[in-house]
C-alpha cells in the first residue's frame, strides 16, 4: 500500500481516543494508498471487509491479492469513516 503505521490496540484506543486498527504514520508518494487519498493520521480499520488490528495481518491480506487488483479499505479520518478504493501497485522506489 505504501504506508507505515502502528497498531492501535484496545489500550491505545482508550488512552488516545482512536479506533482499533492501524494508525497511518506515513504515506509513500505514488503508492497505492497515496493515489487512493489515504493520509497520515488516518486509522485503517478494514481491508476488503476484514477488520484490521496489526500490520502483519494487513500484509497477509495484501499478499493474497495481485498487483492490479482493486481493493476497498475503510479508514477513520477526524472521527469520520471513509471508504477508499485503491489499486494494488508495485511499490515505487524511494
Amino acid at each position: 500500500l505504501g504506508i507505515t503505521g502502528i497498531a492501535v490496540g484496545q489500550m491505545q484506543a482508550s488512552v488516545y481516543g482512536l479506533p482499533i486498527g492501524i494508525y497511518i504514520q506515513t504515506v509513500m508518494k505514488g503508492g497505492s494508498a497515496d493515489l487512493a487519498g489515504m493520509k497520515p493520521e488516518d486509522v485503517l480499520i478494514q481491508f476488503e471487509g476484514t477488520n484490521i488490528t496489526t500490520m502483519e495481518q494487513l500484509k497477509e491480506l495484501i499478499a493474497a491479492k495481485r498487483i492490479g487488483d482493486f481493493v476497498e479499505v475503510k479508514v477513520i479520518r477526524n472521527g469520520e469513516p471513509k471508504t477508499l478504493k485503491l489499486e494494488l501497485k508495485v511499490m515505487p522506489e524511494s
